[in-house]
């Protein structure tokens, strides 16, 4: 399978094999495939579910005797897009709920409520 680029995290723990491939398939285009070289098993099971919730795809796994290889594809920018919007709109509820908690909470001090 042809990849775009590659990513060797051989010897790597689950941890870091999986920040570094999220990590360098960022930088990719839409649609493009990055293919990561691995050996802990743990991230055969952790990597496709982090992927699941960004939108990328896992489109391939080939295992080795020594290693194993996973073919990712990036997201779609409309997909990418609207997953950022979603991000704006949490951090302005999380805002908009301190600032209403912060103004109850004063009231309530100085005996207004």
């Amino acid at each position: 399978m042809k990849a775009d680029r590659v990513l060797d995290a051989r010897g790597c723990s689950c941890t870091w094999f999986c920040l570094k491939a999220i990590s360098m398939l960022r930088t990719l285009e839409s649609g493009q495939v990055l293919k990561v070289l691995g050996t802990d098993p743990l991230a055969l099971e952790d990597l496709p579910r982090i992927l699941e919730r960004t939108d990328n795809q896992l489109i391939g796994v080939e295992k080795q005797p020594d290693y194993f290889r996973l073919y990712l594809r990036r997201a779609g920018t409309a997909k990418i897009e609207s997953l950022k919007e979603q991000k704006q709109q949490e951090r302005w509820f999380i805002r908009i709920r301190r600032w209403g908690w912060r103004i109850s909470n004063e009231l309530s001090t100085e005996g207004w409520i």
